[in-house]
This record gives C-alpha cells, sequence and structure tokens, in this order.
C-alpha cells in the first residue's frame, strides 16, 4: 500500500463464498485524509485452481458490481487495462459521494477492489491500488516475491 494507508481488518472475506473451488481471502485498509474524512479500502481476492476458473469467476463478480452496494445504478468508470482483464463501477450514493469498485483478473486470481471515494474525480486512486495489487499478483505467480 502506499504510504498513509494502514491495516484495519484482515478478516473481511466470506469463507463460504469459494466459487469454481476458488480459495477467499481479503484485507481491509483505511486511510485518514488531511481534512480528517477516513478512507477506506478493501481487497478481496480469489485464489484459482485455474486461469479458466478464474475467467469465469470474473465473467460472474463483473456484472455483480452493478447491483451489488443497493445505492443508484453503477456507472462504469474508466480505468486503465489491468491484468488479463478488468473493470471498474462507481456507485453514486448521494449528489457528489460514493463508492468505486474494480475486478481485474491476473492468471488464476481475480481481485476485488473496492474504495470509498468522494467523487469520481478520486478513481486515480482506486486505479493506482488495483495496478499494486496486479503487479504485486504477477510477482508473486512469476516468483518474484
Amino acid at each position: 500500500m502506499p504510504k498513509g494507508w494502514y491495516l484495519f481488518d484482515q478478516d473481511v472475506f466470506d469463507p463460504d463464498d469459494r466459487p469454481e473451488g476458488c480459495q477467499p481471502d481479503g484485507v481491509t485498509f483505511e486511510k485518514w485524509t488531511s481534512k480528517g474524512a477516513e478512507l477506506v479500502s478493501i481487497f478481496n481476492i480469489y485464489a484459482c485452481p485455474s486461469a479458466d476458473a478464474a475467467a469465469s469467476v470474473f465473467r460472474q463478480a463483473a456484472p455483480q458490481l452493478a447491483k451489488e452496494r443497493g445505492f443508484d445504478p453503477a456507472t462504469s468508470l474508466t480505468i486503465p487495462h489491468l491484468g488479463d482483464e478488468s473493470t471498474a463501477v462507481w456507485h453514486k450514493w448521494s449528489r457528489t459521494q460514493g463508492d468505486a469498485v474494480a475486478t481485474a483478473r491476473v492468471g488464476n486470481v481475480v481481485l476485488r477492489l473496492w474504495v470509498q471515494a468522494y467523487s469520481e474525480r478520486d478513481s486515480a486512486v482506486l486505479s493506482d491500488l488495483t495496478r499494486r495489487a496486479v503487479e504485486r499478483t504477477r510477482a508473486v505467480q512469476s516468483g518474484n516475491l
């Protein structure tokens, strides 16, 4: 994580959530802004038995992003292409605030990142954190970490 983010919780996944035989894990980080507002990011990771299983989980997860948070309909966010597949959405929960969610697949791993964002401009935070997670996943998969 970039400077300023702190580990908040190490148990943020449902152990019964095992799509396609994938193993889930998750972690929450928080950061306090200079204005005293708390930002939260939650990572969920699914390590799957194969790239095909991960691709299936990605295809199932991406449409769910638009339904999840129970707020207004989600709108697509433009983020750089990350990993083998990636997508992101913005859930607006007030006139100017919302949540950003990205899902990426890297080989046999599916990464999901939720970031509490205070405006759509904060999608840069989502892109940066997702890119870091994808790079770390690639390093682990290649044996370089």
